[in-house]
């Protein structure tokens, strides 16, 4: 049974892969542009992150309790993927990195707009968490040119529902390390 509830854990991470983030990649530029004018304000603040941080940015096993796996095979949607010791939890990743603010914005904008019912969370420059198609949760953060996601889903009885609590938790955790 274990190799079903893992496998049933897979496809509905999967079918919701990527479930903010990751699958609005297409984002492409608009909304105003990221190049300052001239007339722009000298004390903007620069991009923090740079492409290369991406994958210090993202949550080390050591974070999730004892017996937690890395096992980024599970979706291939998102960075890094978590399960714990006997699989009834799942958490998945994602960080993104733009070359300037400007895209990190429109992208909290975009991925906003991409939920039903966003609710603001304290963490970051911009936060929110929101329960996608009732199979999973996602927090998603902005921090200067960065965003982060982190999803989550657990077993209830027979049941894979959405993980609020664990997408939040690890969301701030994973802020924090920023």
């Amino acid at each position: 049974m274990k190799l079903n509830r893992r496998q049933y854990l897979a496809t509905i991470a999967t079918s919701a892969g990527g479930t903010v983030l990751a699958g609005c990649s297409g984002l492409t530029g608009g909304g105003g542009g990221g190049t300052p004018t001239e007339t722009a304000t000298p004390t903007a603040p620069s991009p923090q992150y740079d492409q290369g941080s991406k994958e210090e940015l993202l949550l080390s096993v050591g974070a999730f309790p004892d017996g937690w796996v890395r096992n980024d095979e599970l979706n291939e949607n998102f960075d890094a993927v978590f399960t714990s010791e006997d699989e009834s939890i799942v958490v998945l990743l994602t960080v993104e990195i733009f070359d300037d603010i400007d895209g990190a914005e429109n992208r909290m904008e975009t991925a906003r707009a991409g939920v039903s019912e966003p609710n603001e969370y304290p963490i970051a420059d911009e936060a929110f968490w929101a329960t996608r198609n009732d199979e999973i949760a996602c927090t998603l953060f902005r921090h200067s040119n960065g965003v982060g996601q982190a999803c989550a889903v657990r077993e209830s009885g027979t049941d894979v529902v959405p993980d609020q609590s664990r997408s939040q938790q690890y969301a701030q955790t994973m802020y924090d390390q920023w």
